[in-house]
C-alpha cells in the first residue's frame, strides 16, 4: 500500500514531522510546534503549515499507486483560518479523485484544540518510475 520510496523524507526528520496513520487513500501527520517555526509576529510560519498539508496529501496519493509509479505535486493551494502559537499541528490528507495520470487530493490541518487552521488542495502527476 505505501510505496517504499515514501517511508522516509529528509524534511520530516529535519522538522520532526511524524506519520501517524496510513490507510488506502488517507494519512495523518503530526508536528510539534517549536518557536523556531515562528515568523516575525510570533505565530507558525505559513510555509511550515503548507509542508505538513503537502506531506499528508502526497503520502495519501502514494498509497494508491503500485511500486513502479511515482508522482509529484503539480498544483497546490492552501487557505489559512487561524494562527498557531503552541501545541501540535495535525494534518489529515485524503485522495478525492484518482485519474489515470492526475490524482486530486485535500488536506485539513488542525491545532491541538481540534480547531481547523488550514485547508489545502493539490494535484499530483503520476508517471512510471523509469519514464
Amino acid at each position: 500500500m505505501l510505496n517504499s520510496h515514501q517511508h522516509h523524507a529528509p524534511i520530516s526528520e529535519l522538522i520532526g514531522m511524524k506519520l501517524i496513520t496510513v490507510e488506502e487513500g488517507k494519512t495523518t501527520f503530526e508536528l510539534e510546534v517549536k518557536k523556531e517555526f515562528f515568523n516575525s509576529i510570533g505565530v507558525v510560519q505559513g510555509g511550515l503549515i503548507s509542508i505538513i498539508a503537502d506531506a499528508a496529501m502526497g503520502v495519501a496519493c502514494g498509497t494508491l499507486l503500485d511500486e513502479e509509479y511515482r508522482f509529484y505535486t503539480i498544483e497546490f493551494k492552501i487557505n489559512f483560518f487561524k494562527p498557531v502559537k503552541e501545541g501540535k499541528l495535525i494534518a489529515y490528507g485524503k485522495v478525492v479523485n484518482k485519474g489515470k495520470t492526475v490524482v486530486y487530493t485535500e488536506a485539513e490541518v488542525y491545532n491541538s484544540k481540534s480547531q481547523l487552521i488550514a485547508k489545502a488542495v493539490g494535484s499530483c502527476l503520476v508517471f512510471k518510475k523509469n519514464s
